[in-house]
């Protein structure tokens, strides 16, 4: 099997269909992505336990619903288990619109039809990829403003907590019983580790991390 370059966005291919595979994988990697085939949902779920550090970069996976073993849905419901959520397009020639809406219920990006229109199939590519690019920005996001908060001395947390919820310096002073200097000086120091500018910056980091 060939391998990922993570300097590329990943696509999942799977389908139990071999000529299917090879077409779009072909298609997709003329496109400008980077692919990897497998015929059956269960070579997908163990490739990605195994290899979860590939999925740094943008991915996505497109399956056929209709495979022997596993279903697509199936294998949506799988996902669920693992630690890295890759954003779904299901693929099928004969899907009800039960299954549609079903595969959507549980949060697939697309349902195409079979045989696949090239442009409606790269829309869905790139909306998918769009996806988990802006998941893996928000969750680096988050990363940095924990270790950010990881660095504030246990008063300043308490301080930056407490103006966060809309307390003055003088709410604080009193809650606390210390001296106002000393809560300014608390709430200056948070902000400056917290890499914010005002207040308005403490509520949205507060909102994103519990400080």
């Amino acid at each position: 099997m060939e391998s990922f370059n993570t300097d590329r966005k990943n696509v999942i291919i799977v389908d139990d269909d071999p000529a299917f595979n090879t077409s779009i994988s072909r298609f997709l990697t003329l496109t400008g992505y980077n692919c990897h085939v497998f015929d059956s949902a269960i070579g997908v779920i163990n490739f990605i336990k195994q290899r979860e550090e590939l999925f740094t970069t943008p991915s996505c996976i497109i399956c056929d619903n209709q495979m022997s073993g596993m279903t697509g849905l199936e294998l949506q419901e799988a996902l669920q288990d693992t630690n890295i959520h890759l954003p779904l397009i299901l693929i099928s020639g004969a899907s009800d619109v039960h299954e549609v809406a079903r595969g959507f219920r549980k949060g697939a990006i697309d349902f195409l039809i079979k045989p696949l229109d090239a442009k409606k199939l790269e829309e869905a590519t790139e909306k998918a990829l769009s996806y988990h690019r802006a998941k893996l920005e928000s969750t680096t996001s988050k990363s940095i403003i924990a270790s950010r908060v990881a660095s504030l001395t246990p008063r300043e947390r308490e301080v930056a907590r407490l103006v966060a919820k809309g307390h003055t310096n003088l709410g604080v002073s009193l809650y606390l019983n210390i001296a106002l200097r000393t809560v300014k000086l608390h709430r200056h120091r948070a902000l400056k580790k917290l890499k914010a500018a005002g207040l308005v910056d403490l509520v949205k980091i507060s909102e994103q991390v519990d400080i």
